[in-house]
C-alpha cells in the first residue's frame, strides 16, 4: 500500500480533524438519546405496536403487501451493494482515475459490515434482551415489555436494534461521498432514509420491532460511520496523494487476513450466541390429591417449588445459555391418566447444538403437594 502517513504540515489539520469528529460523534449519540427518551415518554413504541396488533388476528398487516415482501426481500439490496463495496475499493486502489475514492468507498462497506454486521446483529441483538412487540404480554406473548436502552437478559427477545433496517438505512452511508459528489451523497442519503423507513414500518406490522430499533439500527450505521471517517481513515487528508497502487501480493495478503477475520468472528459468534427460550402451561390436579409424581429427565435440583396460592397450578421452563442459530428446544408435558397419585410427565428434547444450556422450571402447585412430590427418571423409548 501506499505510504500515506502525513507531513508536519498536515499534523494541525489531522488534530482539527480528530476534533471535528469528537463533536458530530457526540451530537449523534446526544441526539439518539434524546429521541429515545421522547419516543419513551410519548408512548411511540407500544402505541405503534397497538395500532398493527389484532386480538383476534395478531398481526394482519404485516401479512400484506408490500410489508410481506420487504420482510423476505428488503435486505437484498443493501446487502449486494455493500458486497460491491470489496471489489470496488481494489478497483480504486489500481485506478489513478477513482485512486482518491479509494477510502470513501472502503468507510462505506466497513460502516455496513462493522455497523449491521457485528454491533447491531452479532452483539446489541444478541445481548440487550429486548423482546419483540409479539413476545410482549400486552400482545399476546409470555415476556415484559422494556424500553429501548433497559437491557434485559441476553438472548430473551432480540428486537433492540432491528437488523433488517440496518440494510435498509445503509443506502444513507453513502453521504461520506459529500466531498467527491455531493449530487451522489445526498441521493443516497434521503435514499436510504426513505427506504429504511420503509422497511422499519414492515417490521412494526409484523410484531417483529418498535420504532425505536429502526431508530437506532440508523442511529448506529451514523456512528459508525463518524468514528471510521474522523478518526480512522480521514479520507479528504489523503486524496491529494500521488498514485501508488497496492502490490499485488500486498493486496492478497490484505485479502486472506480480511477472510480470516471474518471466519474467526462467524466462528465466535455462530457458537458463543446467547439463547433464551422458555415454556409455560397451566395444568390442573384432582382436587383430593394427596401427593404427586414427577417424571422427567431433568435434575431435581433445577426445579423451583412454590405454592399456587390458590391459583391454577403452573410450570414455568426457561432455558439459557449459547446456541447455534436455529437451535431450540421442544418440552413435552402431559399428565398421563394414572391410580390415587397424580403423574406429571415433563421431558425436554433439544434441537440442534448447544456449547451451553442451563435449565430452570417453576413449579406452582397446591401447598399441600409441595412437600408431597416425588421424583423419578423419565423412562423414553430409544431412538433408532
Amino acid at each position: 500500500m501506499a505510504d500515506e502517513s502525513l507531513n508536519p504540515k498536515d499534523s494541525l489539520t489531522e488534530n482539527d480533524y480528530q476534533s471535528k469528529g469528537l463533536l458530530v460523534t457526540g451530537l449523534l449519540l446526544l441526539s439518539l438519546l434524546l429521541i429515545t427518551w421522547l419516543l419513551e415518554s410519548l408512548g411511540t413504541d407500544l402505541n405503534a405496536a397497538r395500532w398493527a396488533f389484532s386480538p383476534s388476528e395478531g398481526w394482519p398487516l404485516g401479512e400484506q403487501q408490500p410489508w410481506k415482501w420487504i420482510h423476505r426481500y428488503g435486505t437484498i439490496p443493501g446487502f449486494l451493494l455493500t458486497l460491491a463495496a470489496i471489489p470496488a475499493w481494489f478497483f480504486c486502489q489500481r485506478s489513478q482515475r477513482y485512486y482518491a475514492w479509494r477510502r470513501y468507498v472502503l468507510i462505506y462497506g466497513l460502516t455496513s459490515i462493522i455497523g449491521a454486521g457485528i454491533l447491531v446483529n452479532a452483539l446489541l441483538k444478541e445481548h440487550s434482551g429486548r423482546p419483540r412487540p409479539r413476545d410482549v404480554v400486552e400482545f399476546g406473548g409470555n415476556w415484559e415489555y422494556r424500553d429501548a436502552l433497559d437491557f434485559g437478559t441476553p438472548g430473551k427477545g432480540r428486537s433492540f436494534p432491528c437488523g433488517h433496517c440496518t440494510m435498509g438505512f445503509s443506502f444513507s452511508v453513502g453521504i461520506v461521498f459529500w466531498q467527491r459528489s455531493r449530487l451522489l451523497a445526498s441521493g443516497m442519503f434521503f435514499l436510504g432514509l426513505f427506504y429504511g423507513a420503509l422497511v422499519s414500518v414492515a417490521r412494526v406490522t409484523q410484531g417483529a420491532h418498535f420504532v425505536s430499533d429502526g431508530v437506532w439500527a440508523l442511529g448506529v450505521l451514523m456512528l459508525t460511520l463518524s468514528v471510521l471517517y474522523y478518526f480512522v481513515f480521514k479520507p479528504p487528508l489523503s486524496e491529494k496523494q500521488d498514485f501508488s497502487p497496492m502490490p499485488a501480493k500486498q493486496q492478497r495478503r490484505l485479502f486472506s487476513g480480511i477472510l480470516l477475520a471474518m471466519f474467526v468472528m462467524t466462528g465466535l459468534y455462530i457458537t458463543r450466541r446467547p439463547f433464551y427460550q422458555d415454556f409455560q402451561k397451566k395444568f390442573t390436579l384432582p382436587l383430593r390429591a394427596e401427593s404427586l409424581l414427577l417424571q422427567t429427565n431433568l435434575e431435581k435440583e433445577r426445579f423451583e417449588l412454590v405454592p399456587s396460592d390458590g391459583k391454577s397450578p403452573m410450570i414455568h421452563l426457561e432455558g439459557r445459555g449459547f446456541a447455534l442459530p436455529d437451535t431450540n428446544f421442544r418440552v413435552d408435558f402431559s399428565l398421563p391418566k394414572s391410580g390415587n397419585i397424580p403423574v406429571i410427565r415433563l421431558e425436554l428434547k433439544r434441537n440442534g447444538y448447544f456449547a451451553e444450556l442451563e435449565t430452570r422450571v417453576k413449579l406452582k402447585l397446591p401447598e399441600n403437594l409441595i412437600n408431597s412430590i416425588r421424583f423419578t427418571e423419565l423412562e423414553t423409548k430409544s431412538q433408532e
